[in-house]
């Protein structure tokens, strides 16, 4: 038989579907308030910090962007995509504004 779903794990269904909307639309803010969203109600997915790392890094807030990205790596090292996050970790520390 069907167990019952969670309702947490529905509205992070839902929160999921509407960032998947924003970012078609490329609204990064909102994409990003979603991820947001998402990681109140389940705060150690991997995925979701991969996301939001991705929208900071979009609205270039590195520092933010570094963090979720280590994050997404310390808990998914073996992913199939850690080479990719690992990648934009680099190109991160070049865009990444320096102070003198």
């Amino acid at each position: 038989m069907l167990e019952p779903t969670p309702a947490r794990e529905i509205v992070a269904r839902l929160l999921r579907n509407l960032k998947q909307i924003w970012l078609a639309a490329e609204d990064w803010p909102r994409a990003l308030s979603c991820a947001e969203r998402i990681l109140l109600l389940l705060p150690d997915s991997p995925y979701e910090l991969r996301d939001r790392g991705l929208l900071f890094a979009r609205l270039e807030c590195f520092a933010a962007a570094e963090a979720d990205l280590r994050r997404f790596l310390a808990l998914a090292p073996g992913d199939p995509g850690a080479d990719a996050v690992r990648a934009q970790l680099v190109e991160l520390a070049r865009s990444a504004p320096r102070l003198h």
